[in-house]
């Protein structure tokens, strides 16, 4: 069939996480499920509707001292879809790890890694077709895929703000040969800084810089993708527990190796780029609604379009070992 316009319903993930505390150590035991659809448009049999529904149990340990804490994740996704000719379960494991340093000093820093093995439905997950155009969501059928990334990252805490930076490497591709014909082999190297400094005791000036590198080997030969973007922002302190932050710049995205990027082979271009955050945290009670605008590296095919993207995030903790989430 002939893809068209694929359109994708929120994601509607639901969790339940149980933590087992014991003294500076514990586990936390969690079950998320998730439910995805889209809608395919065929140019002879019209209109499909395709669904996804999964859970996924995950086991979290954890160390916590007064100089640093650790953590290691493991979690296994089970789901069946309707994509492809076989209703078969499929299965996919995600591991992570994180260690940062605590304490009262100025200066923190943190490492992190994390590595999958999953099965990528195209037409089924949402964050595969984000801000791709049809001839980029090019399969309707399963693809294998495998990823891993790691990163490290500091925050200076200052009079009257702070400064942090994150640095991150990750490589993703298909499982086998014909997978890597839809889900080639992505390479991405990612930088972020942020900046903030007191304006009043409800008020801080904001600064976000960040800049990436995709390399992809795409079929007709090896693709870049350069992103670079600056905003400068407004974060206001509206209750003890409550705040919200606005913040506006541009993004500018440089891309080499592309079919139809002109005799040369490459383009430029400057997008708009826009933060929207409103974030409640008390005791009990968390909730973080966020928009945002900007450049988005289809993982696909590795080309870089703007995009708009928003999300909701909640969280109910009605005792110290039981918590409930919600996202979408």
């Amino acid at each position: 069939p002939v893809l068209r316009s694929p359109v994708v319903s929120p994601v509607l993930p639901i969790a339940l996480a149980l933590s087992l505390v014991q003294s500076a150590s514990h586990v936390e035991l969690g079950l998320r499920t998730d439910g995805r659809g889209s809608v395919l448009s065929t140019s002879d049999l019209g209109t499909e509707a395709i669904g996804a529904v999964s859970a996924t149990p995950t086991a979290k340990a954890l160390v916590d001292t007064p100089d640093f804490g650790a953590a290691g994740t493991y979690s296994l996704q089970i789901g069946s879809s309707d994509l492809g000719r076989t209703k078969a379960p499929f299965f996919n494991h995600t591991l992570g790890g994180r260690l940062e340093s605590r304490g009262e000093g100025t200066l923190r820093g943190e490492a992190f890694v994390g590595a999958t093995r999953a099965r990528t439905e195209p037409l089924t997950d949402a964050a595969a077709v984000a801000a791709s155009s049809a001839t980029q969501v090019a399969s309707t059928s399963p693809i294998g895929s495998e990823s891993l990334s790691a990163g490290i990252g500091g925050d200076l805490r200052l009079d009257r703000g702070r400064v942090g930076a994150t640095a991150s490497y990750g490589i993703s591709r298909g499982t086998d040969a014909a997978s890597r014909v839809v889900l080639p082999t992505q390479r991405a190297l990612a930088v972020v800084a942020s900046g903030s400094r007191r304006l009043t005791e409800r008020d801080d000036g904001t600064l976000g810089l960040s800049g990436s590198r995709t390399l992809t080997d795409a079929t007709f030969g090896s693709a870049t993708s350069d992103v670079g973007s600056a905003t400068v922002g407004w974060k206001r302190l509206l209750t003890p527990t409550t705040w919200a932050m606005l913040a506006a710049g541009a993004a500018v995205t440089h891309e080499v190796g592309w079919i139809g990027l002109g005799p040369h082979g490459h383009a430029t271009r400057i997008d708009p780029a826009a933060d929207l955050i409103v974030d409640h945290d008390s005791e009990k009670l968390k909730v973080r609604a966020w928009t945002k605008l900007s450049p988005y590296v289809d993982r696909l095919s590795g080309q870089a379009s703007s995009a708009l993207m928003a999300g909701l995030v909640t969280g109910w903790a009605p005792s110290p070992t039981l918590a409930f989430s919600a996202a979408g």
